[in-house]
């Protein structure tokens, strides 16, 4: 993998307002999709509820979830296409390899993604502590244990699932979102970069709730057990291995379609 290139691909993102904007939408989406708890309890309190049961309740069952995919299209994946559209790729071709080139996107891509979640997550977690007082795990329950393998690894330092969380689901995005730059390579413009991945996630949640094995994807990127065998290192493993090898195979078609318009001279 080419430094320079990754270097430079790093700073694109991360000083770009987009970054900045599109966590933001992100926090805001979060606490939009809670809006009517969030009323009540400046009325009546929050009854115990833990924040952390929140996150895990948007994680597994919010509606706008399709949403934090399509914001996160609009970090890294666009890229892709505005090179090819610009024929900055050209320029770039002349001094990495397309496979150096393809594997600095899919990097930065991962580590933008995953970013802008966790600091999404924590801003939630902030607000509800600070802003709601809210406990973090709901104080008439078994807190920890109604995180299904998470359980032990919460019970001894909770806001661990912030990062563990967003990890997983970021590695979901990114998975997501690779797709989404091999599509567009396909048919340069941001469109497909942005629509592609928010189908995509539409057509694996709509398959999920049909199929609840082990290839699940609803529960897995949520953190839900899949597996029939217990203990967070097996399941939390599997599924941060089923999204790498997500990430893969959509790396593996972005790597094709490049280098045959790369060979066909058509960059």
């Amino acid at each position: 993998m080419s430094k320079k290139l990754f270097s430079m691909e790093l700073y694109r993102a991360f000083s770009s307002k987009r970054f900045w904007i599109i966590t933001a939408l992100i926090y805001l989406t979060m606490l939009a999709s809670i809006s009517e708890f969030i009323s009540a309890a400046m009325v009546y309190g929050t009854g115990g509820t833990g924040i952390l049961d929140k996150l895990m309740e948007i994680l597994i069952f919010d509606r706008f979830k399709a949403l934090m995919i399509l914001f996160l299209s609009g970090v890294v994946s666009y890229t892709v296409s505005d090179d090819l559209t610009s024929h900055f790729i050209r320029t770039m071709f002349e001094k990495v390899t397309v496979s150096e080139y393809v594997t600095v996107k899919i990097t930065v891509n991962m580590i933008t993604v995953t970013t802008a979640l966790l600091i999404a997550f924590f801003l939630f977690f902030a607000f509800g502590r600070i802003v709601l007082g809210m406990p973090a795990f709901n104080v008439y329950n078994a807190g920890a244990d109604n995180f299904g393998y998470y359980a032990t690894v919460l019970k001894l330092v909770p806001w661990l699932y912030i990062p563990l969380s967003a990890i997983l689901f970021g590695l979901f995005g990114t998975a997501m979102t690779t797709f989404g730059m091999a599509v567009s390579v396909l048919y340069p413009g941001r469109y497909l970069a942005y629509a592609f991945p928010f189908g995509l996630f539409y057509l694996l949640h709509s398959l999920s709730a049909y199929y609840r094995g082990p290839l699940c994807f609803w529960y897995i990127c949520s953190g839900v057990q899949v597996l029939k065998v217990n203990g967070f290192i097996p399941n939390y493993m599997y599924g941060t291995g089923v999204f790498l090898c997500l990430i893969a195979a959509g790396g593996f078609l972005l790597y094709l379609s490049l280098r045959r318009r790369f060979k066909n001279g058509n960059i």
